[in-house]
């Protein structure tokens, strides 16, 4: 039986002041209000069939004129997302209410729907279907790939001592890097200018590789300094390259396992950097003399992973099972986090994507210039502090409120959520779920959703402020060891010891959870009002869109959820296991690297964007 006061309830939902009707068609008076709680304009009647594409065109032609670089929106009725119409989230905000305190909802109802938007990206990134290129070259295992800031470079580290450049504009090699190593290069890093790599091997030694111009070299070339340790000068498309040998490390700092640059809008300059060792310590080098500036010890075993956050906090994680909070002006610790029972593998912050382009313009792959008077040489005082400005407002926007988070990733099989620069308590219980080690974790680029890789041959996603569980990508048949996102936070690559490297949509994550959140886990009221159901913990969809018959979800109302799939696309494999991976700041490309000893480049069909 049915309770009298939940049946009471449903029918006041066709007679809520909310929904007006007008020509017979429902209406929803909306309150636009941007992601930091203002009011934005006048309170607007808007048919309930509206979509979230209208409600898009609605916002940018009556409120956001003044910010066009921003083409994405998403719109949130109390934190219900409008994936179809305004109908469907508003009732699903309703059912919200309702499950959680009935008269509450009741008594609560308003004539106005507060509808947040917050802005998503700065463009569309088309899904890549095909591979472009695939260029040989590396004589060992290609162990770490990354594009330059600003998408035109990519660089290769390689197990067979080497670094290599390549032109993204033919996808051929540029110049190889054998100045420096001696060993397998084990991390590559590129400092947020887009004109320095830095490259650290596991023969303790770093690299740091210089992209220069033609006038820099003939200045260089002129001066004839006896000081300058530079390595003759390569040509790499229009800029030359130099590579500097920083240190040459003893034996007992053996394996450099990490490298962060400091934030572009901290430090224009770009010359400091942070590497962690195999000896428990975390060393920053000044990339310009070519010294230590300062020592970072604590970790009682080997330093697995760092970040160097837009704080100005270094973020350290070690196989002695702490993340460590570090002051690298002063060298002291601010914290150490302990949640993990085994070693922790891998971090990363939310605000990652917007730190590594720094001063760039990832929808134009360039440099930003508000001051028509200021040059494109990023080695001008005036252009670095104006770079600077752009780039910390960027990164104060999609820090947020909420402030810098930090996920970790644990041989434990769990992960971890944190705000260390303001707490040393985790922001959720350990987020558990895989079945084997965490081996990568990844925020979107937007900071709102979390991917982890695991040996148990899947990849999760969870929610980026929370640490809620959302989702299980299954469709690898081995260990995933990478994950890495499109800029506009919709899309999902992942590389496997099982050589293929997959393609993922967070579409169906997003409207499956909101489906969760009306039915929870306990019986409680639909979007239609009508029926009671019990959802289970999480969606099941496999690589062939097979749902186990022990695992069937019921209906939501909506259409069956087994329906929809999160594969999109198998990218043309490898022919063995893919160790780097990564996803232009432009949207336009992906790069995986293998222990075939292959780079291949996948691009959409049509590169142009939506």
């Amino acid at each position: 039986m049915i309770d009298s006061e939940v049946l009471d309830f449903v029918n006041t939902l066709a007679d809520e002041p909310v929904i007006t009707s007008k020509s017979e068609e429902k209406h929803v008076i909306v309150q636009f209000v941007d992601s930091e709680g203002h009011n934005k304009g006048d309170p607007i009647s808007l048919p309930a069939s509206t979509s979230q594409n209208d409600l898009e065109n609605i916002l940018k032609s009556n409120i956001e004129q003044e910010n066009p670089e921003f083409t994405n929106y998403e719109f949130y009725v109390d934190g219900i997302q409008v994936l179809d119409d305004l109908d469907v989230a508003v009732k699903q905000y309703r059912a919200k209410l309702f499950g959680e305190d009935q008269k509450k909802a009741i008594e609560s109802t308003e004539n106005i729907v507060n509808l947040t938007y917050q802005a998503q990206a700065l463009f569309h990134v088309r899904p890549v279907t095909r591979c472009s290129s695939s260029i040989p070259g590396h004589k060992g295992a290609v162990l770490f790939a990354q594009f330059s800031p600003d998408g035109k470079t990519l660089a290769t580290g390689s197990g067979d001592a080497t670094v290599r450049f390549y032109d993204l504009n033919t996808e051929l090699p540029c110049n190889l890097g054998t100045d420096c190593h001696s060993d397998p290069v084990l991390c590559i890093c590129w400092a947020p200018d887009g004109l320095t790599l830095a490259s650290g091997c596991q023969g303790g030694k770093i690299g740091i590789w210089t992209l220069c111009t033609r006038q820099d070299v003939e200045a260089d070339q002129a001066s004839a300094s006896s000081s300058d340790s530079s390595a003759p000068k390569k040509m790499l498309g229009e800029m030359f390259l130099k590579s500097t040998l920083v240190k040459t490390y003893t034996p007992g700092k053996k394996w450099i396992r990490s490298i962060a640059f400091r934030p572009y809008h901290i430090e224009p300059l770009c010359r400091h950097l942070a590497a962690c060792y195999q000896d428990n310590t975390i060393v920053i080098w000044d990339t310009f003399q070519g010294h230590q500036v300062r020592v970072l010890s604590g970790h009682g075993k080997p330093v697995t992973a760092i970040r160097w956050g837009g704080s100005d906090l270094i973020y350290s994680a070690s196989q002695d099972q702490t993340i460590r909070v570090w002051n690298w002006d002063t060298g002291s610790m601010v914290r150490s986090l302990s949640l993990h029972g085994h070693w922790i593998n891998c971090i990363a912050v939310s605000t990652d994507y917007v730190l590594r382009t720094g001063p760039f313009d990832p929808a134009k792959a360039s440099l930003v210039h508000t001051n028509p008077h200021v040059t494109g040489n990023l080695r001008t005082v005036e252009a670095r502090e104006e770079l600077r400005l752009f780039a910390q407002k960027l990164y104060e926007k999609f820090k947020g409120p909420e402030g810098e988070r930090v996920a970790v990733g644990s041989d434990d099989n769990t992960l971890s959520l944190w705000r260390p620069a303001e707490s040393g308590k985790p922001i959720c219980d350990r987020m558990t779920g895989h079945q084997g080690v965490v081996n990568d974790v990844k925020f979107s680029p937007d900071g709102r959703l979390i991917a982890s890789a695991s040996f148990d041959h899947s990849v999760k996603i969870w929610e980026g402020r929370t640490g809620k569980f959302l989702a299980t990508m299954y469709g690898h048949v081995s260990e995933v060891y990478l994950v890495a996102w499109s800029a506009d936070s919709r899309l999902l690559v992942s590389g496997s010891k099982d050589s293929t490297v997959k393609l993922w949509t967070m579409k169906e994550v997003r409207r499956w959870t909101q489906d969760q959140l009306v039915g929870g886990q306990e019986a409680k009221l639909l979007a239609n009002g009508t029926k009671f159901k019990r959802l289970p913990l999480e969606p099941i969809v496999t690589a062939d869109n097979a749902v186990p018959k022990k695992k069937q979800r019921p209906s939501t109302g909506r259409g069956p959820f087994q329906g929809k799939r999160h594969l999109l696309h198998d990218l043309p494999g490898h022919a063995d296991a893919v160790f780097a991976l990564d996803w232009s700041p432009d949207g336009q490309r992906v790069v995986s690297g293998s222990k075939d000893r292959m780079v291949k480049m996948s691009v959409s069909p049509d590169p142009s964007r939506q």
